[in-house]
């Protein structure tokens, strides 16, 4: 199983009409302006047990899967389920796996990641172009600029690295459950350095829990790049599967 580099996704909505630093997350479907305040649930990375089999002399004792639960934005605990206990290293390992992914399905508000930059608004044609800038030039992303059309809709984003580029292109909707918010379907981001570029796609699928909606499979692709910076040739995918919500619970 190849270990995918997961992007923290950055999900921004805008108003046309409000200050920069309002315009953060302000059309987005966030579970915790719905009442949760705390959530419980299981996660299966698709073939881990042959990957454990294939890499390690480990016999797993059942299928193997992980139970987190949400402690505060980012920081979730890890319980993995079907090894021995007694095989502590190996499953901080397992956790480690787990954590990195994640990002890829429940991010961070945007206004927690560039509390400490400046933001600035300039129109472009119709669309509204947010710049968040490390006025110290300290920081490892120099500056992150968001593009939204003029109904709120996220365009794109593009993170500049002091020797890279990342650039996201969002594919949005609102569903019935989403009360007129946008939620995320897909990502694709083009991934640039000195010498490489790649593409990685990432598509949510959900389920409702209690009238929320709520991830219920991630699949994260990863593609070579064309000579015209198109997506190429696949060269690996991986599917994480999501279930057993509990929601505002502190289950162990």
């Amino acid at each position: 199983m190849k270990r995918f580099l997961v992007l923290i996704t950055l999900f921004v909505f805008v108003s046309a009409h409000s200050a920069p630093e309002d315009y953060l997350d302000s059309k987005l479907f966030s579970p915790s302006k719905s009442g949760i305040s705390s959530f419980n649930f299981d996660f299966k990375i698709e073939g881990i047990e042959k990957f454990i089999k294939e890499r390690t002399s480990i016999q797993p004792s059942g299928e193997v899967y992980f139970n987190a639960t949400y402690v505060f934005p980012g920081k979730f605990d890890i319980i993995v389920k079907g090894i021995d206990p007694k095989m502590v290293e190996f499953i901080s390992q397992l956790k480690e796996l787990a954590i990195s992914r994640l990002p890829s399905v429940f991010s961070q508000n945007l206004s927690m990641a560039v509390r400490s930059y400046v933001l600035n608004e300039k129109k472009m044609g119709k669309n509204i172009v947010i710049e968040a800038v490390d006025a110290t030039m300290k920081k490892e992303v120099s500056k992150i600029e968001f593009v939204f059309d003029e109904d709120g809709k996220i365009l794109t984003t593009t993170i500049n690295f002091p020797s890279s580029l990342k650039k996201n292109f969002f594919s949005v909707s609102k569903k019935g459950w989403s009360n007129g918010k946008f939620v995320v379907d897909k990502i694709v981001t083009l991934s640039k350095t000195l010498n490489a570029e790649h593409f990685e796609t990432i598509k949510y699928e959900y389920q409702t829990i209690g009238g929320i909606g709520l991830p219920s499979e991630v699949v994260i692709q990863l593609n070579q790049a064309t000579p015209e910076s198109k997506i190429g040739k696949l060269i690996a995918e991986e599917k994480i599967k999501i279930w057993n919500y509990r929601l505002n619970s502190r289950i162990k």
